[in-house]
């Protein structure tokens, strides 16, 4: 038989360490706020994606105090979208809903 590898988690990262990330509302008509607080700051970049991965958008914004709220207009298709946020130390992908 194949020899099996497998990676096993030990540790998990304070949870003070974690970005505090918000979208509302959701589920929303297209329109939502995004409030991003905690460790997740400097350059961030963002992809929103379908459910089957097609990139609907993408962009880049600062994010320089403790909260920061960024004003997004989805102009898609009622659905679910993930939206992805990276700023190279930190990434988190959230689910929102367009109805």
């Amino acid at each position: 038989s194949e020899p099996v590898s497998m990676d096993i988690i030990t540790a998990l990262d304070d949870i003070e360490n974690t970005a505090n990330i918000s979208i509302y509302p959701n589920p929303n008509n297209g329109r939502f706020l995004l409030s991003i607080s905690g460790p997740m700051t400097g350059r961030i970049e963002y992809q929103l994606m379908n459910v089957s991965g097609k990139m609907i958008r993408s962009g880049v914004f600062e994010k320089n105090s403790e909260t920061t709220e960024i004003d997004m207009d989805l102009e898609q298709d009622y659905g679910i979208y993930l939206l992805k946020l990276s700023n190279g130390d930190h990434t988190d992908v959230i689910r929102l809903l367009r109805n």
